[in-house]
């Protein structure tokens, strides 16, 4: 692949029988506007299928993922479907021993557009914030965060239910507050 200067450029696709195949021509003005430093960060295609006349089909790639997603899906992927926002824990339970199993809480995160600014906090049974898992960090449309069962110190935290708190903020002025319970036990 050819260098693209962060700044702005165009490129086109071919394929190998040298038939154009896409096009795009970006600039710095196409990124997410929150972002302090646009340096290494990817615009990501939002529908993989355009749809005729829409306003955006380019985003900022998602923090969470290192703004970069190169060989695997798009961090901003939209399906054409609708879709609703996910927030979920894999495990009710999990144990940070070290044993290889369940050594963190696994949390998915799906949000039905590109754009979202997420704060997610872990709080214990007393309502006592625990730790910050991601402060004002740009969403994808798919994302997952993983806590490892330490609180702000790097300390293991005890055993006991936490609650796994989101907010995320859209520039259109939407909000949405998730929240699930993992608890953190041991063997």
């Amino acid at each position: 692949m050819p260098f693209l200067p962060d700044k702005g450029a165009c490129i086109a696709i071919y394929d190998r029988g040298n038939i154009f195949v896409d096009e795009m021509s970006y600039s710095m003005g196409e990124q997410f506007p929150l972002l302090e430093d646009y340096h290494g960060v990817s615009l990501e295609r939002v529908l993989i299928n355009r749809i005729p006349g829409r306003d955006s089909e380019w985003h900022s790639a998602s923090s969470i993922c290192g703004f970069a997603t190169p060989g695997y899906v798009n961090s901003q992927n939209i399906s054409p479907w609708k879709t609703e926002s996910i927030f979920f824990c894999r495990e009710e339970v999990f144990t940070p021993d070290n044993d290889g199993y369940r050594d963190v809480a696994i949390i998915d995160i799906k949000m039905e557009k590109e754009g979202y600014v997420a704060m997610i906090r872990v709080f214990d049974a007393s309502g006592r914030l625990i730790r910050i898992i991601a402060n004002n960090e740009l969403m994808g449309t798919h994302n997952t965060v993983v806590w490892d069962g330490r609180d702000g110190q790097g300390m293991i935290c005890h055993t006991g239910i936490y609650l796994i708190h989101m907010e995320a903020y859209h520039l259109s002025g939407s909000k949405k507050v998730c929240k699930e319970t993992v608890v953190l036990g041991r063997k």
